[in-house]
């Protein structure tokens, strides 16, 4: 997997990278160098070390390379423990899940250069997949996404839309899975979330909500937004001329051809990565440790049943 690394950065992402996230082309190089000096520590790891992957940490945890280590093995601990989202994760295998299009990634970038994702629960057919397939696929479509240098640097904006959720749905998601998904997308994938929008969100929402906020953080807490079907509200963050009519916006519906057909193009890379991460040992490493940057979803390598309970 090792190639050698060519910045595709334009001029003005290099500048603000340099502001917002600390990376300075001069030091870049000392960085990597610094962060794969750590994995002597860990030897039960299999890291994978091309540039282009460890720089999605280093963005994602400003360069400072003690914290990118952190999340580098909780990437690769979730990846052992969560076995139900992890234990078959390659796009071909999941084709159905991509062809409902229950995510869809909006063309271009808004203003500040964010990637803006909208995951359509109407599209969520729960008599035909199981809410554990379609977490499984958008972890995969953020994978993909994560392979864009921009996004890595500028971040992406989620809309929830919440039309067509019902009871059926409710009872499918379940707190623990919840709780392992929030865990990944906080803690483990290199994902900078700067918004999540919620929109049409009916009485039941309010319920589901009651659970899930437990298991986010305190940062992002202050990053969600709910419009209900107030679009011009949601307009305020997310210009509608990028966004579908059926969110107010100027586009005529859209589907995601392009990314499925870029995701089942990477099939080989997904089979690739999924072969590093631990060894035979259980350990958590840091499940004796307490650390804010994993809070509130630390200690992962503990029973899950006892909070699915409504």
């Amino acid at each position: 997997m090792s190639k050698p690394y060519k910045c595709t950065l334009d001029p003005e992402t290099i500048e603000r990278a340099k502001t917002e996230i600390n990376e300075d082309p001069e030091t870049r190089q000392e960085k990597l160098d610094a962060l794969r000096a750590l994995f002597n520590t860990q030897p039960m790891i299999r890291f994978r070390n091309d540039d282009a992957f460890l720089l999605r940490f280093l963005r994602n945890k400003k360069f400072d390379v003690d914290r990118t280590f952190r999340k580098l093995v909780h990437y690769y601990e979730v990846r052992r423990d969560y076995t139900d989202i992890f234990g078959l994760f390659q796009p071909l295998q999941y084709r159905y899940i991509f062809d409902a299009e229950m995510e869809m990634v909006c063309p271009g970038r808004d203003p500040q250069g964010r990637k803006v994702i909208i995951a359509r629960n109407s599209k969520w057919d729960v008599d035909r997949y199981d809410v554990v397939e379609g977490f499984r696929g958008s972890l995969m479509m953020m994978e993909a996404i994560l392979q864009e240098e921009e996004t890595q640097v500028n971040g992406i904006v989620m809309i929830a839309d919440y039309e067509g959720y019902g009871m059926k749905h409710f009872t499918k998601s379940k707190p623990s899975l919840m709780k392992k998904l929030m865990d990944i997308y906080e803690n483990a994938l290199p994902i900078r979330i700067k918004a999540m929008h919620f929109v049409n969100q009916p009485d039941i929402f309010e319920k589901l909500f009651s659970i899930v906020k437990n298991f986010i953080s305190e940062k992002l807490t202050k990053r969600l937004f709910f419009h209900g079907s107030e679009y011009g509200t949601l307009h305020q963050h997310v210009p509608s001329a990028m966004l579908p009519a059926y969110l107010g916006g100027q586009l005529p519906e859209f589907d995601n051809s392009e990314w499925r057909e870029r995701l089942f193009a990477s099939d080989s890379e997904f089979e690739e990565n999924n072969r590093y991460g631990f060894s035979n040992c259980r350990r958590s490493l840091y499940c004796d440790k307490t650390d804010s940057e994993f809070a509130p979803t630390s200690g992962i390598a503990g029973s899950f049943k006892k909070i699915d309970s409504f």
